[in-house]
């Protein structure tokens, strides 16, 4: 038996020796495959918050022509009238180069304007579709808006 002991000494001492390596890959593997994820969550938040600059640089250039231009006129009835040159040829080429990026309320109220100036031009332009497309643009404006004021407040969603 004590010829045994060299030998069961080994092989205990290899088994050890194994078992502590497999584990030690175990534990690497497990931290390797966590910091992994935890990059590709970092990623995806830098890609979200690129894609949510790249938004609120359209609405800014919304806000900008806005505040530069007339973009709707009034007259002494209160009735209101959008500046269809000014929407079409400014505003509308900037919202739809990034429209993939919009914000779902904003993506609808520009599709929404566009079905009423479709309409405008086939049906005929009426007091009633002039008083729409200016309540949509000004609610345009008006979540445009909101959308930079949830930013500033730490809503980046």
């Amino acid at each position: 038996m004590k010829e045994f002991m060299p030998v069961f000494a080994s092989i205990v001492t290899g088994i050890i020796t194994l078992i502590a390596v497999l584990l030690t890959q175990r534990g690497n593997k497990k931290v390797q495959k966590d910091l992994l994820e935890l990059q590709i969550t970092r990623d995806e938040r830098k890609e979200q918050r690129n894609e949510l600059k790249e938004t609120l640089e359209v609405y800014n250039q919304v806000l900008k022509i806005n505040g530069e231009n007339a973009v709707i006129d009034y007259d002494n009835n209160g009735f209101s009238k959008l500046d269809l040159k000014v929407y079409q040829q400014k505003i509308r080429p900037i919202l739809y180069e990034k429209y993939h990026l919009l914000h779902d309320e904003v993506a609808k109220i520009v599709t929404d304007m566009d079905s009423i100036i479709g309409h405008m031009y086939f049906g005929g332009e009426g007091r009633t579709e002039h008083m729409n497309l200016s309540d949509k643009y000004n609610k345009l404006i008006e979540n445009i808006e909101q959308k930079i004021r949830d930013f500033r407040k730490g809503d980046r969603s």
